[in-house]
């Protein structure tokens, strides 16, 4: 005896929830999203190590969260006036002072409706495998579409309903001020709270492999906390190309972590590059033109509910239309613990880009 049909459609929406996993020729190659969902920090020896979603505990850069009305990130800002030698035998600064500010990280809701027509159902009726393939593809798009959407908003820069985009988090000048302040801090109080940044001369056009080895090298010293420093390069697609030219250049074998090859769902999976040994060079449509992010993922969080990670919803019955929708949930949001560890390569922009 065949299931109910309601059964079947929830189980084969509801096993995709548990997945959450949908890559196909609606998405683009969202490197940035793809590296923090599947991968976590690198390990020892420079490489990237699986994330194990089912553990629901921190893996690296992707945290499954427990809950809350905000991700919050204690930071400390201000140094401790009552440090230092002695010049006597007493130690007499004893100086009130507040090291820690919480920083908050707003959850960013993104959501899916994944309707099922009772005209389709009425066609396949009968016939579990047909209904199976058309809950299936309807799945399918709705879920490319919110990774899409999802891995998009990784870079947003002004839309109040999304994350605080890497551009907002690595500003081109480190300064983060106002109601878009990263955190709620303000770096016109905590000037602790800027990030690295190198205004680059030359022009990604025109600059040569020694100057962007020399520039990216600067910038990592720049971001090194202790002996943490950044592990991530995210390059627009000019630059990536550029560090491929450098590589060749300094006849450095290219790294793919994926190989960039086409998997049967017909996506190209984000190919790899690496600067140095523990440093990966990754790129991603969604990158501003004439950028190169540092990202030190262990300092930079990618936080996701794991309740509502791609999770499908409670069907419901359109009252209007011969529709019954499964409403589709992805909540998550980036947080970050030090500023100072992340940093951006900004270079000029060509006239042509300027209009002249």
């Amino acid at each position: 005896m065949s299931m109910s049909l309601e059964t079947l459609i929830a189980q084969t929406l509801q096993k995709f929830g548990n997945e959450g996993e949908a890559w196909d020729s609606i998405t683009n190659q969202h490197g940035l999203l793809y590296l923090f969902r599947k991968f976590g920090r690198k390990d020892g020896i420079g490489e990237l190590t699986p994330n194990i979603a089912s553990s629901y505990e921190e893996q690296g850069a992707l945290v499954l969260a427990e809950g809350g009305k905000w991700v919050s990130e204690i930071v400390n800002l201000i140094k401790n006036p009552n440090v230092g030698f002695l010049t006597d035998e007493t130690n007499t600064s004893r100086q009130a002072f507040d090291p820690a500010r919480e920083a908050i990280f707003p959850w960013a809701v993104a959501y899916g409706n994944a309707p099922v027509s009772d005209i389709d159902v009425a066609k396949n009726r009968g016939n579990d495998v047909q209904i199976i393939k058309l809950v299936n593809s309807i799945k399918s798009a709705t879920a490319a579409s919110m990774i899409e959407v999802v891995g998009e908003s990784m870079w947003n820069t002004s839309d109040p309903a999304m994350m605080q985009g890497i551009p907002l988090l690595i500003s081109d000048d480190g300064e983060t001020t106002g109601s878009s302040a990263v955190g709620g801090l303000d770096t016109a109080t905590y000037i602790n709270w800027k990030n690295q940044f190198i205004n680059v001369v030359a022009p990604v056009s025109t600059i040569t492999s020694e100057q962007l080895f020399l520039a990216t090298s600067k910038l990592l010293r720049m971001c090194t906390v202790g002996v943490s420093r950044p592990d991530i390069l995210v390059a627009s697609e000019d630059l990536y190309a550029a560090y491929e030219l450098m590589q060749i250049e300094k006849k450095m074998l290219l790294v793919d972590v994926t190989k960039g090859q086409t998997t049967q769902e017909g996506v190209i999976k984000p190919v790899f590059t690496k600067f140095d040994a523990n440093v990966f060079i990754l790129f991603d449509p969604g990158c501003p033109v004439n950028r190169v992010y540092a990202i030190n993922t262990e300092w930079l969080k990618f936080n996701v509910l794991k309740e509502k990670n791609f999770s499908v919803e409670e069907a419901k019955r359109d009252p209007f239309a011969p529709i019954t929708n499964y409403p589709m949930t992805f909540v998550g949001t980036f947080s970050l613990r030090n500023r100072k560890a992340q940093g951006v390569l900004v270079f000029p922009v060509p006239q042509t880009q300027q209009g002249g």
